[in-house]
């Protein structure tokens, strides 16, 4: 069981920072498409902010999947559950409050289905 979660946990962070680097890419290639249906004006700094900050993430991610023993790996994505958690409850609440865009559609949707990923590869961990 142990083993498998380790393999679970690899996938799901190489899936986790391949979809942070590609949110970076669209960010910066497409920052009005990105900001569509927001609750804030458009504005090109806080989308290169963003990108900047899920190419940080990814690196990060790559980095730990080089070098980190595999309960190490678990742990980081322990976080990053916690971290998709409150990413999906802000896209949650940005579509209550102004309406039900794709991107925060999609944006919940995806963050929802990380964190039953994560729980998945807790309960194959124990």
């Amino acid at each position: 069981m142990l083993q498998d979660s380790q393999k679970l946990s690899r996938l799901f962070l190489t899936l986790w920072a391949t979809a942070a680097f590609l949110s970076a890419v669209v960010n910066l290639a497409a920052p009005m498409l990105m900001s569509a249906v927001t609750s804030r004006s458009f504005a090109h700094g806080w989308q290169r902010e963003i990108a900047f900050f899920d190419t940080m993430l990814a690196c990060y991610v790559g980095l730990q999947l080089r070098t980190a023993s595999g309960s190490e790996l678990v742990k980081l994505v322990y976080f990053l559950a916690g971290l998709s958690l409150c990413l999906g409850l802000n896209h949650l609440f940005s579509a209550l409050s102004s309406g039900w865009g794709y991107i925060h559609l999609a944006a919940s949707i995806g963050n929802a289905l990380t964190v039953a990923i994560a729980l998945l590869i807790a309960i194959r961990s124990r």
